[in-house]
């Protein structure tokens, strides 16, 4: 009388395989009525262990029907309308019969979200993959512990070598204490830096310049537990800013006048001595 009146996800087994009961619960999650399953069905028809390549009626009983309680295994129930709904089974003997009660709790929604996240994680990941720029994530103490491809490209190590490496290790000393500084600021202040620029040290031995944010990343409670961001490689357009600085003192330096107009006539640049000519 208890299992037909719960609510509890609960199914009695008889020795033929058959559902002896079902309670009220099990018949709301599944849709049917006692008068279609009571020693009509066989449990394995409703019940399924294990994912969903598993044939549940070639599942043989003592198989999955040990003579004490376990700690459960997942598995679906094959409700009336051929929808299922995933649940985590547990099961005990009747002794000194052969019967057994199965005891269920549905877990739909929670491998919901599961796939839902599992699809949220790809699709970020995927996007990450697909820029130009370096991601990173790291710990607290600066440890890389996340990064996309294009970060390993940038210094020219494997996803191997990265992965916990220090990002310290890859600052050119010049800059090292402008760069400890930046992350510092974000972790005390919890506002994001943008656009500070420094050299990254090469595993073949060269220098590239790089563009880097940082944001302070945090727990569900708000807890700081590392940093993440962007790391754009703007060497070439750290060279021809060189060459057009190079190229500007050069003209500034000749003794001939010198002047640059866009399309519409009007002057953009002209030198000292253009100046000194046109009074």
């Amino acid at each position: 009388a208890f299992i037909e009146s719960t609510e509890i996800l609960m199914v009695v087994v008889e020795e033929d395989e058959t559902i002896g009961c079902a309670s009220r619960g099990f018949l709301r999650l599944s849709g049917y009525t006692q008068e279609e399953i009571l020693h009509k069905k066989r449990w394995t028809e409703l019940i399924v262990l294990g994912d969903e390549k598993e044939n549940p009626v070639d599942r043989p009983l003592d198989v999955v029907t040990p003579d004490s309680a376990r700690t459960g295994r997942f598995g679906r129930v094959v409700c009336k309308d051929k929808s299922a709904r995933h649940v985590l089974v547990t099961w005990d003997r009747l002794p000194p019969t052969g019967r057994f009660v199965l005891s269920l709790m549905d877990m739909t929604e929670r491998k919901q979200a599961e796939e839902t996240l599992r699809q949220r994680e790809e699709k970020y990941r995927n996007i990450l993959e697909g820029i130009e720029d370096g991601y990173y994530e790291t710990d607290l103490q600066g440890n890389l512990t996340f990064f996309n491809d294009a970060l390993c490209r940038l210094p020219g190590y494997s996803r191997e070598e990265l992965m916990g490496a220090n990002y310290r290790q890859f600052i050119h000393p010049v800059y090292a204490a402008e760069v400890f500084t930046a992350f510092n600021t974000v972790f005390k202040t919890g506002r994001p830096a943008r656009g500070f620029s420094w050299v990254i040290l090469c595993k073949d031995g060269s220098e590239r310049y790089v563009e880097t944010s940082v944001s302070l990343k945090k727990d569900a409670s708000g807890a700081p537990t590392g940093f993440f961001g962007i790391n754009r490689d703007i060497t070439e357009r750290k060279r021809m800013e060189a060459e057009l600085t190079r190229a500007r003192d050069f003209i500034e330096n000749v003794e001939d006048g010198c002047i640059e107009m866009d399309l519409q006539g009007n002057v953009t640049f002209c030198n000292s001595a253009f100046l000194k000519q046109t009074g």
